[in-house]
This record gives C-alpha cells, structure tokens and sequence, in this order.
C-alpha cells in the first residue's frame, strides 16, 4: 500500500547513503534470488536497481551480478517490452553490465533483440548500454578483456537483416536500430551497408510512400554517408535527390538528417558540390534544425562539414541576423560552435601561408569537417575556404555578431569537463583567426578574446601542446598590435610582457616575429611599470638579438620597441651604467636608415637618451649632430625632421664639460 511503499522508500534512502560510506560492509549482502525479488516487485524502479547493484559484495561481484541476470532474463525481457519500464531496465543494465563484465555475454545472447526492436528509452541510454556490449567481452579463461565489435555487428546483422523489408512489420525497428548502430560500431556497420543488394534495399526504403519508413531510411543513409564507397554509391545511383527532396519535410528530424547527408555528399563530387552549395532550401534547413533541441546535434554536425566552403561562409555573413541566432542558440555545442567559427575565418591565405600547410589541410579536414575523404573527383579544401578579402569581411562580420564573445563565455563559464585540451586548441584556433581582423582588437578586447587567450596560455603550460600555446600567443600578439592597453585588466596586463617575449623567441615564421615585437611596443608604450616589467624580464637583450635579423622590418620593429623602452627610470639606469654600446646601435641605425620609419625610431632612441648628460656625451661622441643634420637632409618627413630637431637641441643644451 502507500503507507508501506513511502516507509520502504525511507528505508531505500538510507541504505543507499551507507552503501557509499565506510558502513558498507554492515548491510546484509542479497544473494540472486532477493535481488531478483526486488527488481521485480520495484518495477524495475531505478532507486531499486542502484540499490541492489550496490549491495553486491566487491569479491563476488561477478558471480552476483551474472546470477541475477542469469534469473531475471525473461523477467526483464518483459520489463524491456514495456514502454514504462524500460528506460529504468536499461538504466539498471548498464549500471549492472558496468561493474560486472561476465554479465555482458549473457545480456548479448538473451535480450539483444528487445534491445534493438521494442525498447522504448532515451536514444542516449540505448546507445550507452550497446556500446557497453560492442566493445568488450569477458573471457572464460581468465584472460583480458578483448575487443568484440565484430562479433556484436553480426549478431545485430544476423537479427535485422530479414527486417529490412517494406513487407517487414519491424522494417521501422530495424531502421532505428541501425541508426544507433552506426554510431556503436560504425566502421563495422559501413562494411554491412555497404553491400550492394542491401544498399539498393535501403535506397528503395528512402523513396517508400510510407513516411516513416521513408525518414527512417534517410537517417541511415545520411550516418553512412560517413563511408566514401557509400556516398559513392549513392552519387553513381543518382539517389541524392531524396536528400534535396527531404530538406523542406514537416519533420524535423528527416529534414535535419538530409542536411547532414547533403553536407558529406558536397565533399566527394565537385559537379554536386555546386549544386549542394547553390541551394539556398539548405541553410535555410540547417538554421531552422539548429534551434530545434532535438535536431540541433545533427544540424551543427552538418554545418561542420559545410563550414569549409566559401558560398556557406558568405552565405551566412551576408545574413548578420541569422549568424547571430547560431552563434547564440548553442549551449550544449560548444566544440562544433568553435570548429565552426574556427573554419567560418579561415581564408586559403591562411592554410597556405602555415609552413605545415599539407598538415594544416588535413587538421581542417578532420577537425572542422570530421575527417570527409575526397574522391577521385574530390574537393580542394584548401581552395574552397575563400579568398583572403572574402574572408576578411566574414571575419568582421563574425567578430561585430559576438563570435568572440561566446568563445570566451565557453572558456570562461563551461563545466570543468568541458574543459579539454581539444576544445581550448579549437577555440584558440578560430580566436586566432579572428585576431587577423585589423579593426577588430577593440572589440575582441571588450568581448573577453584577450582574457581567454591568456588563460589558455598560461594554465597546465607543461601539459599542454605546442601548437596549442603557439596559437594563442599568436593571436595574443596580434589583438596587442592595435588595442588600447589602457582598456586591458591589470591580471591581462600583468602577464602580457612574459607571455609575449616567449612568444618572440618561440616565434616559427619571420611574419610571427614581427608581430610579437609590435605587441611590445603598443604594450610598452602604456606606462613606466609596463616597461619596467618587461626590462625585468630581459627584454632589452632579447629586443636587441633581434637587430641581427636579415629581415629589415624586424630589426626596425625591434629598435620602436627600445625607444619605448628607454622612456623609464630603469632603462635611463640600465643606459647610465653601461649604454655606449647601445648609443652607438642607435647611432649605427640613424646614420645607415634607409626609411623615414628606420630613421624616426633610431632618432626618437637617440633623442630619449640626450636628455641624460653622460649619454648626450656620448652620442656627441658618435657624431650625434652630423647624424642628426644628415637625416635632415636624406629625408622630408615631418616626423624624421622633429625627432633630429629634438635631437639637436637636446645635445646643444648640453653642459659643455659634458660634450
């Protein structure tokens, strides 16, 4: 009654407290038969069946747990049928398959029919508990657990393969149970599809005048397309059309799933490309899918694949409104949102321009297009992400919908398992493309880009991967290039001069160099504290092995970030006690410049100096006046003739016993 139903609740409440503490070997151990008589008196309850998985004594685990299977299999093939009690029979399956391997066997031979066929539970738990019987199997010799995939398949082959008929009353069934097979064991499942005679019956069943049969067999097809042969297939037996067919279906579902299929068969065929591309039904379909929580995994999928293409690119950045409703309509995607941005900025420039452009190409492919092979007739993804203009307005227009800013609340507000080493590489990448927009630092700033950036730099810097480091340091120098630092949070400002000289010396490419050196000398041009940190941290020397660089503008890049520096009571010190070598530097560069740009930072260095008696003496010493009066000469800029006047001036004021 319900009196004595609540009091054993009470009861199931406490045991269950104790079977989690140290009081666990105080509860009385069931053996099969009490199990047994619990789980079905309960219903199948889910409270029950934790409770009694619990109370299985660690040593005989597996006898328990198989002996209880063992009695309760017709029991629970019974409780499987019932659409009210299976959910909390496969949630009490999975809970018991896990603590005891030997139990897996038997739930494979005795109940995987109404696992595939009738269950009527959460897609997420039915996949679980498969996958638990996919991958192991306990060995009777005592031997390690080895991999079964192969085994299960045909198991689960054996079952559907009469099923799949339109004359079949569990046609439907089979469908689903396939659709959850290709995620369990997906390879295997391909090599089963992938069959001729049964590929044309999956075909036909697309193309039902049943709807159910008809969507259902759609969804295959668009999780096999993974495979090439299949999609192949599917092209050579001209079939695609049943996708474009699907895209404006009432159900959400089938419409989401002709996204996806659409969205793979765009890698293989360049002709089909286009028109997959071309079709403007298909983001209008991936857009709707993506705010429907039912279909918002499948449409992100999709949109992964057609991330990589310029036309969906363009697509979405000439509509700002419907760009923003994707970047903001996904909590529970934050991976594919970062793959998505990270390819949406990405030009051919760019995959090119990375020295490792061959492995840059594959990563694109695997990570933001879940690894699509191409075929004979196979797409360049390198070509197809867009020209460098194309993508710089895409980029602007990413940045100004708030890209930036749902990367950095990923970052900043996800729950630490979220937090991956993948997912922070991936965000730091698109935040890296998005740090090449030159009039977007203020609002990559504002945003939080920096803050992230930052964070991901400098937590677990020894576990974590080069490339990983690498990426957001460089796009931490790049949103330095142009931003205000007055506008940055003292902890950012704080860890900016560290991070950015590891960052020079670490620096692969020349053009990466050059960019950190900018980053210091916006930073350094903030205040005296600024500079002085980074002095402390050896900045004048690691600045000055730069002005032995082949490349001209690193070494004037390199002499802008001194001059800032020399404007402190640190750098006057550091000159005052041993600054001859460093004046006849500054002197060597204002004397041999050839750009008004050389000569402004050479002149403003050697200016900044003759302020200092002893160093006015020796830049005196160097010819400071004829350097001065001969760039005059050489050059008409404005800026060079003030910056010598100052020099000047500042040499003439001079005490003479100090000339």
């Amino acid at each position: 009654d319900d009196g004595g139903r609540a009091r054993a609740r009470a009861c199931l409440g406490v045991l269950t407290q104790l079977t989690t503490c140290a009081y666990h070997d105080l509860i009385p151990q069931l053996d099969a038969d009490q199990i047994a008589s619990f789980l079905v008196m309960s219903e199948f309850d889910p409270a029950w069946m934790a409770l009694c998985n619990a109370m299985m004594t660690p040593s005989d685990s597996d006898a328990t747990a198989t002996a209880v299977i063992t009695s309760l299999c017709q029991s629970l093939h019974a409780g499987l049928l019932d659409p009210n009690h299976s959910p909390a029979v496969v949630t009490g399956l999975i809970a018991i398959v896990r603590k005891s391997c030997d139990t897996l066997r038997i739930v494979r031979q005795e109940l995987l029919q109404p696992l595939l066929l009738a269950v009527k539970s959460p897609p997420s738990e039915l996949i679980t508990l498969l996958t638990l019987l996919a991958k192991v199997e306990f060995q009777p010799d005592g031997g390690k657990a080895a991999t079964c995939e192969d085994e299960f398949v045909n198991m689960c082959q054996g079952l559907l393969t009469p099923l799949l008929s339109p004359k079949s009353d569990l046609c439907s069934s089979a469908l689903t149970a396939l659709s959850m097979l290709l995620i369990v064991a997906p390879t295997q499942v391909h090599s089963f599809i992938a069959q001729s005679e049964r590929l044309s019956c999956l075909l036909d069943l697309a193309t039902s005048s049943e709807s159910d049969l008809r969507e259902k067999a759609t969804q295959v097809l668009a999780l096999a397309s993974s495979d090439t042969s299949i999609r192949k297939a599917i092209i050579e037996a001209d079939f695609s059309f049943i996708f474009f067919d699907a895209l404006s279906s009432t159900n959400p579902s089938a419409s989401a799933y002709s996204c996806l299929a659409l969205s793979k068969l765009a890698g293989t065929d360049s002709t089909l490309n286009k028109t997959i591309l071309s079709d403007p039904d298909l983001i209008d379909a991936v857009c709707f899918a993506i705010q429907n929580p039912t279909t918002q995994a499948v449409a992100f999928e999709a949109l992964m694949y057609l991330s990589v293409y310029s036309p969906t690119k363009t697509a979405l950045a000439g509509d700002a409104a419907r760009l923003r409703q994707v970047l903001t309509s996904t909590p529970g995607q934050p991976y594919a949102l970062a793959h998505i941005i990270a390819s949406f900025a990405t030009s051919s420039d760019d995959l090119r321009f990375d020295s490792q452009v061959d492995s840059d190409t594959e990563k694109m492919k695997a990570l933001a297009a879940k690894g699509v092979p191409g075929s004979e007739k196979g797409i360049d993804l390198t070509a197809a992400a867009g020209s460098a203009d194309e993508i710089a307005q895409v980029r602007l227009v990413l940045i100004e919908s708030g890209a930036a800013s749902v990367l950095s609340n990923i970052v900043e507000n996800s729950s630490p398992e979220l937090q991956t080493v993948q997912l922070h590489t991936t965000i730091a990448k698109a935040l890296l493309r998005l740090s090449s927009c030159p009039t977007g630092s203020g609002r990559l700033v504002a945003d939080g880009a920096l803050k992230s950036l930052v964070n991901i730099a400098l937590t677990d810097r020894e576990s974590r991967p080069e490339t990983l480091l690498y990426d957001a340091s460089l796009a931490v120098a790049r949103i330095c290039i142009r931003m205000n630092p007055a506008l940055v949070g003292d902890r950012v400002l704080g860890a900016l001069p560290k991070l950015l000289l590891e960052f020079l010396e670490s620096a692969l490419h020349e053009m990466h160099e050059y960019e950190a050196l900018l980053a210091l000398t916006n930073v350094a041009s903030l205040d005296e504290e600024t500079r002085e940190r980074i002095l402390s941290l050896n900045g004048w020397q690691k600045l000055t092995s730069c002005l032995s660089s082949a490349n001209s503008k690193i070494q004037v890049a390199a002499l802008e970030a001194m001059t800032n520096l020399i404007a402190c009571k640190a750098g006057f010190n550091r000159l005052s006690v041993n600054g001859e070598q460093d004046v006849k530097i500054f002197a060597l560069f204002a004397r041999a410049g050839e750009s008004d740009r050389e000569l402004c930072a050479a002149l403003a260095g050697l200016a900044m100096m003759s302020t200092d008696p002893k160093l006015a003496k020796l830049i005196m010493t160097a010819d400071g006046l004829k350097i001065a009066k001969a760039a005059k000469s050489r050059s008409t800029n404005p800026d060079v003739h003030a910056r010598a006047s100052a020099l000047v001036n500042n040499l003439i004021r001079t005490p003479v016993e100090s000339r």
